[in-house]
């Protein structure tokens, strides 16, 4: 319904410009709503350029598909920003968050009062026993898979989501950030070397958020909510870098 209301206010204001985010898969239903919008913007005057892109090939440190559109009525035509896909030149996790003077080197369950808010999850004894006995930078929990003590039942007859539990590499862009990134069981968001979750600053930084960006919110859950349900501010950047060019 969220497009139905976005049309709303396309149809009011008249935008020069419009940009919508929204997850890969959207475009390709049949009964998609966006098929309709598409035809209203045709015939509002709109022209536009969508495809789904990968935020890590415009220098986002993560590997996070989205749907992209953009549409104007002022120009005959827009592009999507250009992207790079060099391996060789994807920002890495390490380059995001492997600055350990900034990012201090913490616990799990830290908390960090500052605006910088390097805030950790905290861990059950068990899951930090899990983690301890997961081999640094990349690895998952089929390393402790014959491990009574360790192993969950729902994966002992189990082989797929092996990202759950486990680090993150060092040298490859992050998995998508989502807004339970803060825990270890809900994806591979442990960091890659020590013994915990990564914190609510690295997600940002993540995220591309600059340092100097607050959240505010005496709720760790709701930052990582405003955090994983962003468009990464070096995504928008982009588009807008787009618009100004073509204005």
């Amino acid at each position: 319904m969220l497009l139905e209301d976005f049309r709303e206010f396309v149809n009011y204001y008249r935008p020069g410009y419009i940009f919508i985010e929204n997850v890969p898969g959207i475009e390709k239903k049949e009964e998609s709503p966006l098929n309709d919008f598409k035809k209203y913007l045709v015939r509002r005057g709109y022209v536009f350029s969508d495809k789904v892109i990968n935020a890590k090939h415009l220098g986002v440190p993560q590997n996070r598909r989205r749907y992209i559109l953009i549409a104007t009525r002022v120009r005959n035509s827009i592009t999507l920003p250009s992207e790079n896909k060099n391996k060789n030149e994807f920002v890495t996790l390490r380059n995001a968050i492997g600055n350990k003077r900034k990012f201090k080197p913490v616990e799990a369950g830290h908390t960090d009062a500052s605006v910088f808010q390097h805030s950790v999850a905290g861990l059950s004894d068990l899951n930090l026993k899990r983690l301890e006995n997961t081999p640094k930078d990349g690895g998952s929990r089929l390393s402790w898979a014959d491990n009574e003590e360790l192993q969950l039942d729902c994966y002992k007859d189990h082989d797929g989501h092996t990202d759950v539990y486990g680090r993150m590499y060092w040298d490859k862009p992050s998995p998508a950030i989502t807004t339970k990134f803060r825990y270890t069981s809900t994806g591979r968001y442990s960091h890659p070397e020590q013994n915990r979750a990564i914190s609510l600053r690295e997600g940002a930084t993540i995220q591309s958020f600059r340092f100097s960006y607050v959240f505010h919110s005496k709720s760790q859950n709701e930052i990582a909510r405003m955090i994983g349900n962003a468009v990464p501010p070096l995504l928008a950047e982009k588009v807008a870098e787009v618009i100004l060019q073509e204005g």
